[in-house]
């Protein structure tokens, strides 16, 4: 399965390049130079991995990781960022990112970032859905508890209390 990219960087040329390379790697990629059009791909899609440029506007662009997290809470971000700015990594972690990378970087490395970002994001997704199904099942127990308690003080009445298994629906 592709991993889902959204590139968010005001250099055109090098988000055009990296893009080409990513995809040459099946990754599926999205590029945005504004927030606007960010914000767009990100309600239209399901993005595994936002790939934050954070050059010369990197207070500002770093506001964007909590419209981000806000838009698509799971979606894992990547900060690249040059030397000079990286005070805004430790903010841009303490707001939510995965990882951070120092420009330049060698896009091997960027490439095992993505797949472990992309790896976290999976990991979330199960444990979230496990959490659900433990809660529903928790509740159909207790459910079904206090319906054969209630039974059995009605009137001295016999109510069958059914021992099939709830069946699950899958949710998407």
């Amino acid at each position: 399965m592709a991993i889902t990219v959204l590139m968010i960087d005001s250099d055109e040329t090098f988000s055009r390049n990296l893009a080409q390379r990513l995809a040459a790697e099946d990754c599926r990629v999205f590029t945005a130079t504004g927030e606007g059009r960010a914000r767009k791909i990100l309600q239209r899609e399901k993005i595994d991995v936002v790939l934050l440029g954070l050059n010369e506007i990197g207070h500002r662009r770093l506001l964007l990781l909590g419209v981000i997290k806000k838009i698509r809470p799971l979606t894992q971000v990547i900060l690249m960022l040059p030397a000079e700015h990286l005070s805004l990594s430790i903010e841009g972690m303490r707001l939510g990112a995965f990882d951070d990378l120092l420009m330049p970087f060698d896009v091997e490395t960027l490439l095992e970032r993505i797949k472990a970002a992309w790896e976290h994001k999976q990991k979330l997704q199960r444990a979230g859905s496990m959490g659900r199904s433990r809660d529903r099942h928790q509740l159909q127990r207790e459910f079904a508890g206090a319906e054969a308690k209630e039974g059995a003080a009605a009137d001295g009445a016999e109510d069958e209390v059914s021992s099939a298994p709830i069946r699950d629906e899958e949710t998407s």
